[in-house]
Parts: structure tokens; sequence; C-alpha cells
């Protein structure tokens, strides 16, 4: 093989291996920070390890970052951010639950319950399972036909397309909710994109919205409540 050919294919891996030494050395100096209650230089060095890759880590030190400096909204949003990449860390979500309860202004939103049973696991976790169980009870129904422990098969491909299909039913209830931004801080929401215009509503910091338009520096959001308003972009943080 040419020496420039093996370059080619040994250069992905060397790059690989550079951005995840950098992304590493930049997680640890954000510990260091952090170890020494220098919280707004921690959350500089971890936002550079970030801009390697996601990590719920690095996400959750950030939000960790935010609450001991005070700035209770933007740790609500990191930590709900952390909970997007890995929906079972228990202490993640221990943190969360702590943080409402710590700090009174942030707002407590309500959820319809199958929110909560549906966050548990990660959407493409979700998805694998729907289509799993279809397929199980498909062939469990082939069989069937062909005469196989006819009611075994019955019997167990109605269990699997009940499981299929109620969690299909989960899965598109609550696709809206994929798609929750939060908003870090008080935040006021105009009639139109422009801070000249009224003020049409003063939201709390934590409160989830949708996107529903956008215009130059602005959003138009609309609240689990049904309010909606323009608000301006560095004001609202995507949760996707």
């Amino acid at each position: 093989m040419k020496p420039y050919l093996l370059f080619l294919l040994l250069l992905p891996g060397v790059l690989s291996a550079i951005n995840q030494s950098e992304a590493e050395a930049a997680f640890q100096a954000g510990n260091q920070h952090f170890s020494h209650q220098h919280f707004k230089q921690a959350i500089e060095s971890y936002q550079q390890a970030l801009a390697f890759g996601q990590s719920p880590q690095v996400y959750h030190n950030i939000g960790q970052a935010y609450a001991h400096n005070g700035q209770y909204g933007w740790a609500l949003a990191y930590l709900l951010k952390a909970q997007r990449c890995d929906p079972r860390w228990q202490a993640n979500r221990q943190a969360i639950h702590q943080l409402y309860t710590e700090c009174p202004d942030l707002y407590s939103p309500t959820f319809p319950w199958y929110y909560n049973a549906f966050t548990f696991l990660t959407d493409s976790t979700w998805r694998w399972m729907a289509a799993g169980a279809f397929w199980v009870c498909a062939i469990l129904l082939t069989l069937y036909f062909w005469g196989h422990k006819r009611t075994y098969c019955l019997a167990l491909s109605l269990v699997f397309g009940g499981i299929g299909l109620t969690t299909s039913i989960g899965i598109m209830a609550n696709a809206p909710y994929r798609s929750l931004c939060v908003l870090p801080e008080k935040t006021t929401g105009y009639f139109a994109p422009s801070t000249q215009s009224p003020t049409r509503y003063q939201w709390p910091m934590g409160t989830f919205c949708w996107i529903k338009a956008e215009q130059a520096d602005y959003y138009f959001v609309s609240t689990l409540t049904d309010e909606d308003g323009w608000i301006l972009k560095k004001h609202l943080f995507s949760l996707r």
C-alpha cells in the first residue's frame, strides 16, 4: 500500500484521538477550576470540552457549576440537557430534584403522566423497542399461520403486539415534548419581535416552551400553559 493511502486511512483515527485528548484536557481543567470554586472559569473550560461532542457528564458538571454560582435557571437547563443524553442517570435526576427544592423561584411545570414514563429512556431506545416488539409479533403470527404451536404463538403475538402498539402511541404522544426548550432566566414575552413592543408576559426562570416562529434575533414561543410571545434568542436554551 502506498504511504499516502495509509496516511489517509489512519487520519480519521489520529484526528479523533487528538480531539479526545483536547476534550479530556478541557474537562480536567474544568474540574480543577471547580475544585477551587472558580465556577465561572470551570464553566468556560467545560464549554470548551463540549466543542468536541456532547457528554452528559460535562452537561451535569456545567449545571452544578451554575448552581454553585447562584444561576439556578442555567443550572436547571444544563442538568435537563444531561438528562436528555442519559435519562437513567439517577444522580443527575436527584440534582434536578434538589434544584427545584432549594430554589422556589424556579418554575415547576406540570407534565402529563406519560411524560415521565417516556423520558426514562432515550427516544432511540423507545423506537428500537417498538420496532422489536412488532417484528417479534410478525414472526409469531407467521408461525401461527404455519401451524406451529398455534395457541402459544397467538398469545405471545398479542402480548408483543400490545407492547409495540402501546410504545408507539406513547412515542407519538410524547413527540412534542422532545422539542422543548427552557428559559434559564426571567424572560419578557413581547407582542412583536422588538423590545420596544408592549410586554405580553413575564415568564419565570425554568419556564418550558416551544419555538413556533423565528425572526431576526427573536423567537416566537409558546409555553406549556399556552402563553405565547416574542423573546430574544439569547434567553432560550434548547434541550434537543
